[in-house]
């Protein structure tokens, strides 16, 4: 049984109708969709047209099918299996097994084809079959208009939040107040999208067997690797989002092909049914069994992570990595030092694992690792050295401090403003420090000066100019000064220096100095957790900059501050600077 899901948007409202066109006659492949009203606006057009694309078919064809490529055996075995697979399920025709065939079928041959390959995912070795859209210059045709604001973990996260502060506060007024939630996940997502009849013929998909002979395949649905496709599944995928939410009453997220969904223990079921019934009628397969078709729980995976609503009645939710993720990252890390080399590959891995748990709700403190993963990606596309050892027994560390996070939807939201500033003049390496708690009015002014030790460090690693490395200090001494006070708040920091601001937004730096204080900035997460945003302020406008001269009295005045506090610079803290640049600069 379906539904005319035209009506179904109508009756609940939904801002993008254009879905209904995408459903009905098929997604084109290049040209342009229309701009949708539920995303921002940004303009990537197109560098050939639909004819360019027609009339180099022949010779793009030509170079694609005479390329050799050396695929293990396994691989070839399981692309001959998706397409045995995607044929008897209407995703493809085929195989057709000469350009003659296929010039026959379509009637010219002015046809593209798309190179099918194997992506191995993750350290499960997961086969994934991708078409190559973008050698084939097929996505070089398409004029993209939006940005797909998608949900991510902080979304799911911030909804559950949500749940668990309604809760906690009375707002549910039947039930036990337990909450479940889960996972639902669309299968073959992709696939139950159709290609617009007027664009098959540029969607020809090819791969050479075991046996060395061309296949080629007409596609029917949407390609894994064409850019047309992402924008066009996307909006339809948040289609069905808005009905589970507006239809059904389930609050849930969307994220690409997974639906989160939330429900109150009691109903878990009804919402479990409700939302399947709904797919089915509208004709849309999902999972129902196995890893991706689990029930309701109090604790579920999603999008990378396990979500804990145990304590939502308490008013908090708890995220943490999804079991063995860690494990897994060890281990490569391990394999990664012994060998003492990181290849492109490994370093994919490595970062596609960790992505997941660096979000503002999941904890800061592995972003910079994942920085330095992508720097590592940088680093052997450009032949650059880089310390491998020294990463890996720093991730490593990193990953023996990652524990569970706990939000609570009680927790302070008003920041705590900081204002750092750095000078360097004559020699003098003056710090400055203001912050500025909304929530209670408590201010603090401090001022001080680099150590010694670390300047001469400093020098010997870089030479005289320092004042990027001052800035970016005053900003770790405030962080570890502060950081009972910083723990669990949300803090804006506001800094006026571009070198140091840049860096501890980006979690890397090409100067070995300057990445040592960003590994310290981004430590201090593991331990006092908060909820970080760094922002620009103009010298001329940064309070901080009267005390980094040894002249905070107007700042003091202004806030009613009477006495300017020193900053600090333990022992451990300069001794832990000093012993990581030193080993980042052996690399």
């Amino acid at each position: 049984m379906q539904t005319n899901p035209r009506e179904l948007l109508r009756k609940y409202e939904y801002n993008d109708m254009e879905v209904v066109r995408f459903m009905r006659e098929g997604v084109h492949l290049v040209g342009v969709h229309d701009s949708p009203p539920c995303y921002p606006e940004k303009i990537k057009a197109a560098s050939l047209t639909k004819q360019d694309l027609e009339d180099s078919a022949v010779w793009r064809r030509k170079a694609i099918i005479e390329w050799v490529e050396t695929s293990d055996p396994s691989h070839l075995r399981h692309l001959e299996g998706t397409a045995l697979e995607e044929t008897d399920m209407g995703f493809i025709e085929g195989p057709f097994w000469s350009e003659r065939e296929v010039s026959d079928y379509f009637g010219h041959d002015r046809w593209m084809v798309v190179r099918r390959f194997v992506l191995v995912q993750g350290t499960e070795q997961k086969l994934r079959p991708i078409d190559d859209c973008l050698e084939a210059q097929l996505n070089m045709g398409f004029t993209s208009t939006s940005y797909l604001k998608l949900q991510d973990v902080d979304y799911i996260a911030s909804l559950a939040l949500k749940v668990a502060e309604a809760v906690s506060t009375g707002q549910q007024r039947h039930g036990s107040g337990e909450w479940k939630g889960k996972c639902l996940d669309l299968s073959k997502a992709y696939k139950q999208m159709g290609i617009h009849p007027s664009d098959r013929h540029l969607a020809v998909v090819y791969f050479a067997g075991e046996d060395g002979r061309p296949r080629f395949y007409v596609a029917n649905s949407l390609m894994f690797g064409s850019t047309a496709a992402v924008y066009s599944f996307n909006r339809v995928s948040r289609s069905i989002w808005w009905l589970f939410n507006k239809m059904l009453l389930i609050p849930c997220g969307v994220f690409y092909d997974d639906y989160p969904l939330f429900s109150p223990a009691e109903l878990a079921e009804d919402s479990d049914a409700s939302a399947s019934a709904l797919l089915d009628i509208l004709g849309w397969k999902h999972a129902r069994t196995g890893p991706k078709g689990l029930p309701f729980s109090q604790r579920f995976q999603v999008l990378g992570c396990t979500l804990d609503l145990r304590h939502v009645p308490q008013g908090d939710v708890v995220t943490e990595n999804k079991p063995g993720r860690l494990d897994r990252i060890r281990e490569q890390l391990t394999r990664i030092k012994q060998a003492g080399k990181i290849s492109l590959h490994e370093a994919q891995i490595l970062h596609g694992l960790l992505r997941y748990s660096c979000g503002f709700f999941a904890g800061r403190h592995l972003f910079q690792v994942c920085a330095e993963i992508v720097n590592f990606m940088s680093a052997l596309a450009t032949s650059r050295r880089a310390n491998v050892s020294d990463f890996c027994d720093y991730a490593a560390d990193m990953l023996e401090r990652s524990k569970p996070r706990t939000i609570s939807s009680a927790g302070e939201r008003r920041p705590i403003l900081i204002f750092t500033d750095g000078a360097w003049e004559s020699g003098v390496s003056g710090l400055g420090a203001v912050l500025v708690d909304c929530a209670t009015g408590e201010s603090h002014v401090l001022s001080g000066e680099v150590t010694g030790v670390l300047i001469d460090h400093w020098k010997q690693q870089v030479g005289e100019q320092l004042i990027c490395q001052i800035e970016l200090y005053a900003m770790v001494a405030v962080r570890w000064q502060f950081r009972k006070l910083i723990d669990q708040r949300r803090v804006i920091w506001f800094v006026d220096n571009e070198a140091a601001r840049f860096s501890a937004i980006k979690g890397i730096s090409a100067t070995t100095t300057m990445r040592a204080l960003v590994r310290e900035f981004f430590s201090f997460e593991a331990e006092s957790l908060s909820f970080p945003w760094i922002e620009r302020v103009p010298s001329a406008s940064n309070p901080a900059d009267g005390p980094s001269r040894n002249s905070p009295e107007e700042v003091m005045t202004l806030l009613g501050v009477d006495a300017c506090s020193v900053l600090e610079h333990p022992a451990e803290l300069i001794s832990r600077l000093i012993q990581s640049s030193r080993s980042l600069k052996k690399g």
